[in-house]
């Protein structure tokens, strides 16, 4: 190739990266795409999907498997499996073309899917930047038996954690392209390892290996401008691990050759056994930044240095359990402390609470601590409380309990007095817990509950709060405006369940007509009509709350005197403006329109915060 393609590849990759610096912040959020070759989903076939998606949309397809050749152009997408899958969500090329194509696709992402069928490669990038990773590219093939298993063209791609075997041609085509390639396993296919022309590549933390040609294979014509990196690989092939046909080969750092030792390679199980040369043989500072987890979701890095191939190998012995725990009361919390381990793979420890001694433990901190101490908070007074602490390694493994140590805590304040029960404080905390009731067995239902719940207690910020039924009121406006989006959201949702219970309807009818089981749809829909039930009380809960915010807006309006005559008729104004919206808002209420109502409501609250104001103006 020309020099003039490695310098436009070079162009395309930094105006990406100013393009994406200079763009401001995506106002509308991104879209959550479904798709489902059997099942309830936004789609039943993955190509639709992207052609419906914008870009910043996230694409999540369920397990199945998928006989298509997709093609994501002129838009950046995530297109990922779900549950993170790959041997589950199978892309079929069908041997018909490429199975994925990216075109000046931007930054996508591709994850959790096995891409097998192609021809002309399995997948294909030009003029694109994307993150392909905990993928499996196997039984795809390349034209003129190049780029079996990923062809990237004047592109940017980075490659992580993924698995290619049993190609026909290389497993990575790198023309002119500048290309990271980091903890991927390559394995028996039909052509060499990685093969880059005209480019530039960084390439590191990966297994290559009984590949029938080359194991990395690097050429650039004279004159053109280009860097590489190799390091920390394992490469052994049946004809040449490193060739340049047009001169020395770059200097490799730290590579090797062995059997990998992988646990059964004939079935596919690229796992290392314990005795595996690739194990804490990589470079750290090579893994991508926030490539925390290996193909298949463990800890990358375990044991400290980070092993090569796609699999992080799992260590399973614990460190010891930590000494000398001590544990000292103090007003409403207790101070703890021990020794320090001395693993050298250490992560750090885990504290456990029990009311009990020698009773069931709770875990009290989130992540692994990283010091000896700890101070357990929001404890109550009179209270004994028993604790044992744990180690954790970079493995995950944990150790056994410590000696147990117990403290009593001091309470000098008294608690607090409760809200009252008819309180707007009250019945949002009624619309959280009749949400929570909604939850089920669908995780992406209880996700989008867990947003709406987040919203509400957001709503409940002190700040934006006088008293549990009297806003402030300069922030109080946003109580109502997130409290509004949670109930747009719950409306969307319900009217989703509305329409599906007429077709699950349609499916146990048919279903009975014929005999069969409908004992799991029958489940389903009286989750659904729980859920809608839930949701109706959310929303009831709600218009409730503000109810009591607006109506005591206006009883503080109705009590202010005006200090300005010239003031009064503004004051007048305003309070008739929101008496008109309050009747309103009560009328929506009383008719089950409770989306309709919080609407009314706010304009109500609203202006009689116009109507005090111009009250106090003197």
């Amino acid at each position: 190739m020309k020099y003039g393609k490695l310098i436009d590849a070079i162009l395309l990759f930094l105006v990406l990266g100013i393009v994406t610096l200079a763009l401001p912040p995506q106002i509308a959020r991104a879209a959550t795409l479904t798709v489902d070759d059997d099942g309830p989903a936004d789609y039943s076939t993955i190509q639709d999907a992207i052609n419906t998606a914008s870009t910043g949309d996230v694409i999540t397809v369920s397990p199945g498997t998928y006989n298509e050749n997709l093609t994501i152009s002129d838009k950046e997408i995530t297109l990922q499996s779900d549950p993170n899958d790959p041997t589950a969500t199978v892309i079929n090329g069908g041997g018909t073309g490429r199975t994925i194509s990216f075109n000046n696709a931007g930054v996508s992402v591709l994850e959790g899917f096995t891409i097998t069928g192609g021809t002309d490669s399995g997948l294909y990038t030009k003029l694109s930047s994307p993150t392909i990773m905990r993928c499996i590219f196997t039984n795809n093939t390349g034209s003129s038996g190049y780029g079996g298993g990923l062809y990237s063209d004047n592109s940017s791609p980075t490659i992580v954690n993924n698995i290619f075997y049993a190609n026909t041609g290389d497993d990575l085509y790198l023309l002119d392209s500048i290309a990271t390639v980091v903890n991927n396993t390559l394995y028996n296919t039909n052509g060499s390892g990685i093969k880059t022309l005209h480019g530039s590549a960084v390439i590191a933390n990966n297994i290559i290996y009984f590949q029938r040609d080359y194991g990395i294979y690097y050429y650039v014509a004279p004159g053109i401008s280009h860097f590489i990196t190799i390091r920390h690989n394992l490469v052994n092939v049946k004809s040449v691990d490193y060739f340049n046909p047009n001169g020395s080969f770059p200097t490799v750092i730290n590579d090797i050759k062995a059997n990998p030792q992988f646990v059964d390679p004939g079935n596919a199980d690229f796992h290392l056994e314990g005795t595996s040369a690739c194990i804490n043989a990589g470079d750290n500072n090579m893994v991508p930044s926030g490539i925390d987890e290996d193909f298949e979701g463990n800890n990358r890095i375990a044991d400290g240095t980070v092993d090569m191939g796609a699999y992080e190998h799992a260590d399973l012995n614990p460190p010891a359990a930590p000494t000398n725990l001590m544990a000292t009361a103090g007003d409403k919390q207790v101070d703890l402390d021990w020794d320090d381990n001395a693993e050298v793979d250490l992560n750090g420890y885990n504290v456990y609470r029990s009311q009990t001694g020698g009773g069931t433990y709770t875990k009290v901190n989130g992540s692994p601590l990283s010091s000896s101490n700890y101070t357990d908070t929001g404890l109550t007074g009179g209270v004994t409380y028993y604790y044992v602490v744990t180690a954790v390694d970079l493995g995950s493994n944990e150790s056994g309990y410590s000696v147990e140590a117990s403290a009593t805590p001091t309470d000098s304040t008294p608690p607090p007095p409760s809200p009252p029960a008819d309180s707007a404080r009250v019945k949002k905390e009624a619309a959280v817990e009749a949400l929570e009731n909604a939850k089920g067995d669908d995780s992406r239902l209880n996700r989008r509950i867990d947003r709406v719940q987040l919203m509400i207690n957001t709503s409940l910020n002190d700040d934006w709060w006088q008293d549990d039924s009297r806003l402030d009121s300069r922030l109080g406006r946003r109580v109502f405006d997130r409290e509004l989006v949670a109930a747009l959201a719950l409306e969307a949702q319900s009217r989703l369940y509305d329409r599906l219970l007429p077709a699950l309807e349609r499916i146990i009818a048919a279903k009975e007509r014929r005999g069969r089981d409908v004992s799991q749809e029958r489940t389903r829909q009286q989750a659904i009509e729980l859920a809608l039930s839930h949701f109706e009380d959310a929303l009831i809960c709600l218009a409730s709350a503000d109810q009591v915010l607006a109506g005591v807006a206006l009883d503080d309006a109705g009590n202010t005197p005006v200090s300005n005559p010239r003031f009064e008729r503004y004051y007048h104004r305003y309070l008739e403006m929101a008496q008109r919206y309050m009747d309103r808002a009560n009328a929506s209420l009383d008719d089950g329109n409770a989306t309709r109502a919080i609407r009314y409501y706010r304009s109500a609250w609203n202006y009689a915060q116009q109507a005090i104001r111009y009250a106090s103006r003197s």
